[in-house]
């Protein structure tokens, strides 16, 4: 009975090992299935933690985004109100500028009225040589004699006297204020006798016999613009240029309508 038993119990024995070796197989994939969950979750973690820093990353970008866009449209609007206040900044300079120039041309508009207007009762008279002891007033009035001027008497004379003396040797200008503008016209007026009678200084007691001018006291630029006059009659054949009262004045011929010349662009405009 004793060696059935033990038979018996080998038997047994053999035949519950597979039985355990196969539990522990199972227990061992169970083990590994549990390991390699862990494993999972760990890289999940991991891998859910990258994504959320990553997101963390974007968001902080976007936020830096929005706020230099919201730095962008600060600026812009900064600069866009600069450039308006340096256009406001240069339209009022310009303005101002346009005021002073108006202003400067008024006051030289002034001037030169002012200018004419203690001018306008002054002739000059060229071409009559420097005696010794000469009275101008005097020979002013014996010239407006010869020139056929009425009642033409020395007290119709306010100041009279010799300009300096020129350079290319001509006799020094005698510079003649009037009284009154009437006399003064009477004696401009009567200047075309000295072309017309060929009067020279002869007539006047002098010698050399020389042609003798009367013309308007005009400013510098008035002088010039006179002097273009005189050039462009003869370009273009015309056949008298004078001044009147400080006024250019030019016509083709006896016929032909008056010309007033107010400006260089109003001269360059004849034909």
């Amino acid at each position: 009975m004793t060696s059935r038993t033990r038979h018996g119990s080998k038997s047994t024995a053999a035949a519950a090992s597979p039985v355990a070796t196969k539990q522990l197989s199972l227990q061992q994939i169970m083990d590994k299935l549990s390991d390699n969950r862990t494993f999972m979750e760990e890289k999940f973690n991991q891998l859910n933690h990258t994504i959320s820093q990553a997101i963390g990353r974007i968001e902080k970008i976007e936020r830096e985004q929005m706020e230099m866009g919201r730095s962008l449209n600060y600026y812009g609007e900064e600069i866009e109100g600069i450039k308006q206040q340096l256009a406001e900044i240069r339209a009022e300079k310009h303005a101002e500028q346009e005021q002073r120039v108006k202003s400067e041309e008024q006051m030289r508009q002034q001037m030169t009225r002012l200018q004419h207007d203690k001018n306008r009762k002054t002739l000059i008279v060229s071409g009559i040589p420097i005696t010794h002891n000469e009275d101008l007033k005097y020979l002013t009035v014996k010239l407006a004699n010869t020139m056929e001027v009425e009642d033409m008497k020395e007290a119709d004379i306010d100041t009279v006297y010799r300009s300096k003396k020129v350079a290319d040797g001509h006799p020094p200008n005698i510079i003649i204020k009037f009284q009154t503008l009437s006399q003064r016209d009477k004696f401009y007026v009567a200047r075309k006798v000295l072309s017309k009678k060929n009067i020279t200084t002869q007539n006047l007691g002098l010698r050399d016999g020389a042609k003798i001018y009367v013309n308007e006291w005009l400013n510098p630029a008035e002088q010039h613009l006179f002097y273009l006059a005189r050039k462009k009659k003869t370009q273009l054949g015309y056949q008298f240029v004078w001044t009147y009262h400080c006024q250019i004045f030019m016509r083709k011929d006896r016929t032909a309508q008056l010309v007033k010349i107010s400006d260089k662009e109003n001269l360059e405009s004849l034909s």
